[in-house]
């Protein structure tokens, strides 16, 4: 009835460099291990990619980038689902 900050659920976000945004680095995964005993959950993302995506205007060119730096979609996009979650 408080709504305390501390009855909040958490959500990680991992900012890794462009070549582990897929599947993340050693330290993502060390989050990703700490946050399943928390009960918690965690995105990855690479703020550089965001960066580049967000300077795209066509959505092919969009898929394009995301299919070359092996992504299914933006971590933005990711973040904000988990946000929801």
């Amino acid at each position: 009835m408080l709504q305390l900050l501390t009855s909040k659920p958490l959500l990680f976000v991992c900012n890794v460099d462009e070549g582990s945004a897929a599947n993340g680095n050693k330290y993502s995964a060390l989050v990703t291990k700490m946050v399943e005993n928390l009960g918690a959950s965690s995105v990855i993302i690479s703020a550089a990619i965001e960066e580049e995506i967000s300077q795209l205007t066509d959505s092919e060119e969009m898929e394009l980038f995301l299919k070359e730096m092996g992504l299914s979609e933006a971590g933005l996009d990711r973040l904000i689902k988990a946000g929801y979650e």
